[in-house]
Formats: C-alpha cells, structure tokens, sequence
C-alpha cells in the first residue's frame, strides 16, 4: 500500500518530471547515513554519478518483490558500514568481512553490549530505505524488461567504479559515499570466495632437527597468550598511568625481561597459528596445513607432559593446531558459568587443580583484554570513575589493571619453582586506542602489530642470550620454546632480518606486510601487499 506522502506528490507530478522527483528523493535518502554520520565528508564526481545511477535503477525495478529484496540488501550492508565506521573510525573492507566471519561470535557480543549506542544507526539505515519503498511509484502491470534493465545497470555500475587501472579494485575509498563503499567491499568479499584464484607461492618444506639429547632434567615452560593488550596502556613500558603495579614490582625482581615485539598477525584467529606454530611466511600454506613445528607436537616429541589450558572458545584450537598432542586440554566452553562468572581469573583456579609432573609445558590463553572492555573484567575491579564508554581510554586502562592482575597470577603460579621454568607471555595483536584515528585490531598496519613481551626464569644464562635481541616476534618465541625442547627449526625460505606481519587470516589471502628487523635499529616496512 503506498502512502499519502506518495499519492499526494505523484498526483501533481507527472512524466519525466516524476521520474526525475523520484531519483532526486531515492538519491538524498542513500546518502542520508552520510550525511549524519561522516564529518567532513568530501565526495567526488564519480560517486555522486554512481549512486544517482543507482537511483535510477532502484526507481527503474518494476516488481516489489525483488524491489523488497533489493532495499533489505542495501539496509543490511549500510548498518554493517555505519556500525564499523563508528566502532574502528574507518571504511568497512573485504578483510573486515573476513574478520566478521572469522569472529562472528565476539561481534555479537560485542552488538549486544553496544546496542542501544549503535541504534540510531540501524533506525536511521533502515528508516531510508523503508521511505525509498514507500515513495516507490505503482506501475499498472510489472515490466519484466524494466527490471531487468534495473538490474543490467546495477550490475554495469559496480563493474565500472570497481574496474581501476585495468584491474579489479575493492579497496575502499574515503572520498566517496559509504554506500558505494559498502556494495564494492561485499562483491570483493563474494568475488574473493567465489571468482578469484588465490596463487600461493611454493615454499620449500621446513625440518626440525634435534641439537640436544632428551633431558629428564626437571623443567617448567610456560607460554601465556594474551590478548589484545596496548604496551603504550602499560605502566611496565612507561605509561604515565600505574595500570600494570604488579608486573612492575615482579620486574623489580631482575630476572624478568620485558620488550615491544612484533606479532605473527593482527586478528586474535591469524595469529594463534603463528603463536603455537613457527612459521615465518605470510602465505605458506604447507606448513599452515602441517603440525610438523607445532609446540605441541614437539613438547610431546620431548617427554613433556602438555597443557593447554583456555579462557577463549573452542574455535581457537584450529588455529593453535596440535590438539592430538595436547593431554590436557580445558577451553571455556567446559566451565561456561564459571568463566562467565569470574572471568579469567578462573584460569587460576584451573592451574591448581591440575597434576603436573617433571617436564610439563603449559599454554594458558587469556580472554581479556577482548572488547567489549567491560565484559572482561570481574565487577570488583570496576572502579566508578571508569564506568565510561568502551572506547574511552579510562575504560581499556581499567581492564589493563585487571590484565596485570590475571598476568602477574599466573606467573605467581609457576615462578616459585625450585627447578628451571620459563615463563613468556605475550598478546596476540596490538588493540588501537585512537592512533591516528584508529580504533581495535584487524587493522593490516605495523601499529597493529606491535606487541609487548615479557619473560621470566631462573636461568640466568638464558635471559642474557635472549636479552641481546631487542624486538622479538611470535617466530623468535617460537623458535625460542622449540629451542627449550633441545631442537631447532631449519627453515630453508629465511631471509635474515625478514618478517612477515599477516592480516586477519593465516594463509596470505588477505593480505600482510613484509618489514625489517635489524639487530640494532627500527622496524621498517619493506612493503604492503594489500588483498
């Protein structure tokens, strides 16, 4: 049924005057969100020219069943594009759709926590495209040909503004409408699944050779991943806010070393291959798909009695690999009340109960400092004054708080040992805070990659070797726990001072960076290949 706003403004407005009232109000309604939502916004020519053409098809479609299916398209991909516009500051990409895919669960979470702040958002999407349905003009039959049309120039537009140089391009474009920004970045998404041939390169197979003797020696190693933790919010690194107390008094100790690293990848899930595994290459998807230097299966290889112990859910243990090594292996989703309850402090309560023996090796991986923020940390840590919005950085700092209490915890549990331990924690990816504009991870930018390390054992010996290198990275980690083992790996494709940061997947695909770490100097970026 249309409405009276419809009726009253197509009963005076007749031919071609109509068809151009109808693309005039179609257009205003799809840059409306733009209008509300993106300061200082600069558009070119050619995006006004697309969305107007796509105004036209839109009033061109002669059937309101496929109109309906059309308009809800449309809907759904601008809430997507406003909501992340909001939450990270910039344009949604085909990586970020990977990332929502690959993290499906933790962007509910997230939704459900942000609700009613992203609300206007959703009302005011779905408010435009509503009205576009509503002023849609009745035809006396529906026009097959004039559908089809609809569709042919839809179709013709997307293939004209993505075609750039020659090339498909759906990387997005800060100086044109979010509408045009969104429909690219999903067919980049559905073209990369469906229609693009990803060329890996053919690397050369890794070995692991053993350089020592299997010890009975009694013997603790420890590896702790964090999660989405900001070394420039750590007092431990200089913050002018105490956030870290405990781990600065542990550091007192002098037999702590604490450094800003580089991680494997900037997503919770790329980097989880990288943390457990040592691989250096962005897209080498042998040794992605091999266990051959998994921790796991090398700990077990080594008589070590093995552990993985986790506040995350099951999904991770795909990316960590070597299940069939692991013999005790305890994610949230066995103690869902309790973890939901006490949060990572349940992982204290985990360790005791465990029987370790003289050769364990423990992987304990940490939920917090996960956004939402305030869905990380147990209510007695809640002080009044941070109970602020989640991207304020009074909030992240409250968490970090918690965070150093959980960390210093957990290497209480183990650092009292009277035989060898060595304990190393780490985050899988750097959590942005508003640098330059930018908020959380998935970001494929070396700041989304830095991140801080810290190491503790009573081997004096080892933490002057490993002191020598200043900027580690999850390939040095693991090389480093493999060499603990008495192995090392021998990777026949290492470039020295090469590595490697991936995007939101492990295999290449959406893109990595390829930077240089000399012994003595700044991490550089050699160069950006962006998918």
């Amino acid at each position: 049924m249309k409405c009276s706003f419809g009726l009253k403004f197509q009963r005076k407005i007749t031919g071609t005057s109509r068809i151009f009232f109808n693309n005039i109000l179609v257009f205003f309604l799809i840059i409306f969100p733009d209008i509300l939502y993106r300061a200082n916004l600069h558009v070119n020519a050619m995006s006004f020219f697309f969305v107007t053409t796509m105004a036209f098809a839109i009033c061109l479609c002669c059937q309101r069943k496929i109109l309906r299916f059309m308009l809800s398209f449309f809907s759904i991909i601008q809430i997507i594009q406003f909501c992340h516009i909001k939450y990270f500051g910039i344009l949604i990409s085909t990586s970020s759709l990977y990332l929502l895919e690959k993290e499906i669960l933790d962007v509910s979470y997230e939704v459900m926590d942000l609700f009613i702040s992203y609300f206007p958002i959703l009302l005011t999407c779905v408010l435009s495209f509503v009205l576009i349905y509503k002023i849609y003009p009745t035809y006396p039959k529906e026009n097959i040909k004039s559908t089809l049309g609809s569709i042919l120039l839809i179709a013709s537009s997307i293939l004209y503004v993505s075609i750039i140089d020659g090339q498909l391009d759906f990387t997005p474009n800060p100086t044109r409408f979010a509408f045009e920004n969104s429909i690219k970045t999903v067919c980049g998404y559905i073209y990369s699944k469906v229609g693009k041939i990803h060329k890996f390169n053919n690397y050369k197979a890794y070995s692991v050779e053993r350089i020592k003797p299997i010890s009975n020696d009694p013997v603790t190693i420890v590896y702790i991943l964090g999660e989405s933790s900001n070394s420039e919010h750590m007092s431990l690194f200089g913050y002018d806010e105490d956030t870290t107390p405990n781990l600065r008094k542990m550091f007192q100790s002098g037999n702590v070393y604490c450094t800003v690293g580089i991680a494997g990848a900037v997503s919770t899930i790329s980097s989880c291959k990288f943390m457990c595994n040592a691989i250096r290459e962005p897209d080498n998807i042998r040794q992605t798909s091999s266990d051959t230097t998994n921790l796991f299966r090398l700990a077990k290889e080594s008589g070590f009695k093995t552990f993985y112990i986790s506040a995350q859910q099951n999904n991770l243990c795909s990316s960590v690999g070597g299940t069939p090594y692991i013999d005790v292996l305890i994610t949230r989703m066995r103690y869902p009340k309790e973890f939901s309850y006490q949060r990572d402090t349940f992982l204290l309560d985990i360790i005791d109960k465990q029987e370790f023996t003289d050769k364990n090796f423990v992987v304990i991986h940490q939920r917090c400092i996960h956004s939402p923020y305030r869905k990380t940390v147990p209510n007695s840590f809640c002080t009044p004054s941070r109970q602020i919005k989640h991207r304020d950085t009074l909030l992240y700092n409250n968490a970090m708080v918690y965070n150093d209490y959980v960390i210093s915890s957990l290497f209480g549990k183990f650092n009292k040992s009277k035989n060898k331990f060595y304990i190393f924690w780490t985050s899988d990816h750097n959590e942005l805070t508003g640098q330059n504009g930018l908020y959380g991870h998935g970001h494929l930018l070396l700041a989304c990659a830095r991140i801080p390390i810290i190491i503790q054992s009573n081997d004096q010996d080892f933490l002057c070797e490993i002191r020598k290198k200043h900027c580690l990275t999850h390939y040095d980690i693991c090389s480093t726990i493999i060499g603990l083992f008495g192995m090392r790996i021998i990777n026949p494709n290492e470039e020295k001072e090469i590595y490697y940061i991936n995007g939101i997947d492990y295999d290449g695909k959406c893109g990595y960076i390829k930077i240089k770490i000399p012994q003595n100097g700044d991490v550089t970026v050699r160069e950006t290949i962006s998918k």
